[in-house]
């Protein structure tokens, strides 16, 4: 802190109720970026201060609406786009949850004077424990937003606060002066079970903006979640617990690797998972979000998503091998399709050009090396065609990869390009053919010092572009043609062929004529997957077409006549 900012608050540092009045009633509410410096500084230096437990309490709820304010206006200048954060939103980003945690140490620290000083007061401790929670959950879920992980011991207090709450007998007890959001959280136990079902939802797999929905949706379903302190009520093959005296998160796990202990608590969401079953049967032809009048924040596709995750642990079924290599990335179906086309036209004129020994000889001649960079006849590498075709590839480091797909790991602070969900192409240098293999990102994660992590899932080793002519069962509102891509069927590893198309467009039994490879089909879709990503990989059946071209008549009969 520099000497001027020392001077500011000490002189405006408010020890009293009164002086707290008198102080929020000088902030300069018009300039926002002065009041959110002033409200840091001042709740910083509070929580460094020695105050008795009644009058901090007094001191920070003074403060509180100011607060919020400032971490209102803070959200609307952070928008989370593209990972890792730039410079600007990520500082924006910092500040709020600095500010978040300064309020919720004001309201720990209370709490627990309160409880070693021997000066508990039901009601004041219900309120610091209540509004604690409240600020660190809020901590979270920014931090999942971003695909950060959560700051060290964040965890460990949450647990802590919710433990000493269950001590005192108050969890369960109304929380004076409640938010006025439409499904908030009432009690300390409702800040704990919403807090604890954001972690349970995996989400550094979750897609951009979807925590916020599942945030409302959670909120929503808070009476449908049991918490229980006797572990042998848990039935099934899983159970979902959070220990309390640890620093993680509640999880999924075995039953039969439960502890027995009174710091562990189950977690009972059958009604919850029940909720979502019947969700995706109602909306199962109406996929759109918003739709639904019960949970107009879920989609269809989050939901199936989120039973899976809450309902199934899946561990890796096959070894990781430990690399250090460059890939080049490029995301998105329509830029995809053009590096295919490019990789395809440098193919075949590569072919070609092992044709042409006397053109070869010639530019020997001529330029002193065959297809050299200097020759009118030498084809441009596919770097070179990328950038004359507006297409951006990134290079990402390989950090380890298996037969399901790879580990990456982004190291630059400029925007990485890649989403949870995404469909990218990649390249690996393993690979002699050099082919663009296609995947999806199933999570990513952001360290500090270290950088951007991203799992990719394979979902073939190789792809084709194809158009999409017509869809002639139905009108649609989209123009044609469209592009997607051929996943073709490969002996071993995949059992089918796929093609990838953009997400909520078709429908199970559409029947659409795309072209591959020069040739005309018309196909039938029979299944739709659309959790894998923000795409649609759909499994179909080709239905013959007449060829155009008129068959051939080896008869003579027309011209006896004439003879």
């Amino acid at each position: 802190m520099t000497t001027i900012e020392k001077k500011k608050v000490s002189l405006t540092l408010p020890t009293s109720v009164t002086q707290a009045r008198k102080w929020v009633n000088q902030l300069p509410t018009s300039n926002f970026g002065e009041m959110t410096r002033l409200i840091y500084l001042c709740t910083r230096e509070l929580n460094k201060n020695q105050l008795s437990s009644t009058t901090r309490i007094a001191i920070t709820e003074i403060i509180q609406p100011f607060a919020e304010m400032a971490i209102n206006n803070l959200k609307k200048h952070l928008i989370a786009r593209s990972f890792p954060l730039p410079e600007r939103s990520r500082k924006i980003f910092e500040l709020n949850q600095a500010l978040l945690l300064e309020m919720a140490g004001a309201y720990q620290l209370s709490a627990l004077d309160m409880l070693t000083k021997g000066t508990v007061t039901k009601k004041q401790l219900l309120l610091s424990v209540g509004r604690s929670l409240n600020y660190m959950g809020r901590v979270l879920l920014n931090t999942y937003n971003i695909y950060t992980t959560p700051k060290e011991a964040l965890w460990r207090d949450i647990h802590h606060l919710y433990l000493l709450a269950c001590e005192n007998k108050i969890e369960k007890l109304l929380i004076p002066n409640k938010s006025q959001l439409s499904h908030s959280c009432k009690t300390i136990e409702d800040y704990y079970k919403h807090t604890s079902l954001l972690a349970l939802s995996r989400p550094n797999t979750i897609r951009i903006g979807e925590i916020a929905r599942l945030d409302r949706f959670f909120r929503q379903v808070l009476d449908d979640v049991s918490l229980f302190n006797d572990t042998t009520l848990a039935t099934g093959k899983y159970a979902h617990i959070a220990m309390l005296n640890s620093d993680e998160p509640a999880t999924l796990m075995p039953v039969a690797e439960l502890l027995h202990s009174p710091t562990v608590r189950l977690f009972n969401l059958t009604p919850v998972i029940k909720k979502l079953t019947q969700f995706v049967k109602d909306t199962k032809n109406s996929k759109s979000l918003g739709t639904n009048s019960t949970f107009p924040m879920l989609t269809n596709s989050l939901a199936r998503r989120l039973i899976s995750t809450m309902s199934i642990i899946k561990n890796r079924q096959f070894k990781r091998f430990s690399r250090s290599e460059q890939t080049p990335i490029v995301s998105h179906l329509s830029n995809i399709v053009k590096v295919i086309q490019l990789e395809q036209e440098q193919q075949q004129q590569n072919q070609n050009d092992m044709l042409l020994n006397e053109d070869s000889l010639f530019e020997e001649m001529i330029y002193g090396e065959s297809s050299s960079s200097s020759s009118p006849w030498a084809t441009p590498d596919i770097t070179t065609q990328l950038n004359e075709n507006d297409l951006e590839m990134r290079v990402w480091h390989i950090e380890n990869s298996s037969s399901e797909g790879y580990g990456l790991l982004w190291e630059h602070q400029d925007p990485s390009g890649v989403r949870v969900g995404e469909l990218i192409a990649l390249q690996d240098p393993a690979d002699a053919a050099e082919l663009w293999q296609i995947g999806t990102v199933r999570w990513m994660e952001s360290r500090p010092n270290k950088g951007l992590s991203a799992g990719v899932a394979l979902l073939s080793p190789r792809a084709f572009p194809i158009t999409i002519k017509n869809v002639i069962n139905r009108k649609l509102p989209q123009k044609f043609p469209l592009e997607g891509l051929f996943l073709p069927k490969i002996e071993g590893l995949k059992e089918s062929a796929y093609l990838v198309l953009p997400d909520y467009m078709f429908a199970v039994k559409d029947k659409l004529t795309i072209t591959h490879n020069n040739q005309t089909e018309l196909i039938e879709l029979i299944n739709i997957n659309e959790r894998q990503g923000a795409f649609a990989l759909c499994e179909y059946i080709t239905t013959k077409i007449e060829s155009e071209k008129k068959e051939k008549n080896d008869s003579f009969n027309e011209i006896w006549d004439s003879l």
